[in-house]
């Protein structure tokens, strides 16, 4: 059996196929003479299934994902996303992001009351302040990408913007840094 990323859901019959859905992926192929399609987020195996065929086998799949998908949408209050689909993000960014980040979320969630400046943040964390907007603004673009979230920018720079994905950024005064508070669904989902 070869390996083959394709795009289609109509493998020839030895074909194995891995292919994107929503932040999912989709192996599937024959195995020990069942078609079998299996869904991983992230590093983690999330479902599976066997059918007729392997198209077939892909199409179910799809379909219940997509269900799961809608039904996890339709839970958002005031269209932020639940703790379960922070959890399921969160599951598919460890594989793209370096573990100090979530050592870094970890730690803020802890801060007083999961608010923290970046300052704070940076003491805490992985760097220096540079190096946590840094880290931050990706987690929050990525989140945001991944959960379909993109809250309004407030007059926020972008950095700071972009974190309005997983908290709320409350903007910077003359005298005081802005203040960064985790979304209660997020620190749930850590």
């Amino acid at each position: 059996m070869t390996k083959t990323r394709a795009k289609t859901a109509r493998p020839s019959a030895d074909e194995r196929v891995d292919i994107p859905h929503h932040h999912y992926r989709i192996v599937a192929g024959r195995l020990n003479g069942e078609c079998r399609a299996i869904a991983y987020l992230g590093r983690r195996r999330f479902d599976s299934l066997t059918a007729a065929s392997v198209a077939e086998a892909i199409e179910t799949l799809k379909r219940t994902l997509d269900d799961h998908h809608a039904a996890l949408r339709r839970e958002r209050t005031a269209s932020i996303p639940t703790d379960s689909e922070f959890r399921e993000a969160l599951d598919v960014l460890e594989a793209e992001l370096p573990a100090s980040v979530f050592g870094l979320l970890r730690a803020h969630a802890k801060h007083g009351g999961s608010t923290a400046t970046v300052g704070d943040l940076a003491r805490i964390g992985v760097g220096d302040e540079a190096v946590v907007l840094a880290e931050y603004t990706r987690l929050g673009r990525r989140l945001g990408d991944l959960l379909g979230f993109t809250p309004e920018k407030d007059g926020l720079g972008r950095g700071l913007a972009a974190m309005q994905s997983f908290a709320v950024v409350e903007a910077a005064s003359d005298r005081q840094p802005a203040q960064i508070r985790l979304r209660p669904q997020l620190v749930s989902a850590l």
